[in-house]
């Protein structure tokens, strides 16, 4: 029985001292609360933007980005394209089958 009793305490300690700082920490958050915001003035020189500026750097990136950039070379260009092309192809006669089937079967289904 004093086992249970001796921790009963503990807990009842643990419950306090967190009591105590969530009652510290409100404390806190009301003082930071009543200081006023500190406001920024208006920047007057950074209404004006050069748009021709930021176009130059705008591309002068889009340069530096595009020359990192593995280009393919003629044979892998008509690889791929070849590729595509077949698969559409492909895919093409696929429905187009699938078309036909479904057509003949919503024709016997219609003439019933």
């Amino acid at each position: 029985m004093r086992q249970i009793f001796v921790h009963s305490n503990s807990v009842l300690r643990m419950w306090k001292s967190m009591a105590e700082a969530t009652k510290e920490a409100g404390k806190v958050v009301k003082k930071e609360a009543k200081e006023p915001a500190k406001k920024e003035a208006p920047r007057k020189e950074a209404a004006k933007v050069n748009r021709i500026e930021e176009l130059k750097k705008f591309f002068n990136g889009t340069k530096s980005e595009l020359k990192k950039v593995h280009w393919p070379d003629r044979q892998q260009v008509i690889t791929y394209t070849s590729v595509v092309l077949v698969t559409v192809a492909l895919m093409s006669v696929l429905i187009w089958v699938a078309d036909l089937g479904l057509s003949a079967l919503l024709q016997l289904l219609v003439k019933k």
